[in-house]
């Protein structure tokens, strides 16, 4: 069940290994699939507000921003059914 995916990656960002941490590719590659089902399922996040937050503060960096920003991923399709 998806909820208990959310529920799970929330425990784990909760770790104190991750309040004080450096982005890694790892965290970008989290924020994405969050972002994604983000897009696919509005408000999926509402019930982990830890999720939420983690998801948030990568969505603030200058970089995603300038990013998320280009033609190039407002136009990319997420899984080609139309369903984005």
């Amino acid at each position: 069940e998806v909820n208990s995916v959310y529920l799970l990656i929330a425990r784990i960002i909760a770790l104190p290994l991750f309040s004080s941490f450096q982005i890694s590719f790892v965290d970008y590659n989290l924020f994405d699939i969050l972002a994604t089902h983000d897009v696919l399922s509005p408000g999926c996040m509402d019930e982990f507000p830890a999720l939420k937050a983690y998801h948030n503060t990568i969505l603030t960096r200058p970089g995603i921003q300038t990013y998320r920003s280009t033609e190039g991923f407002t136009t990319r399709p997420i899984n080609y059914n139309g369903k984005e």
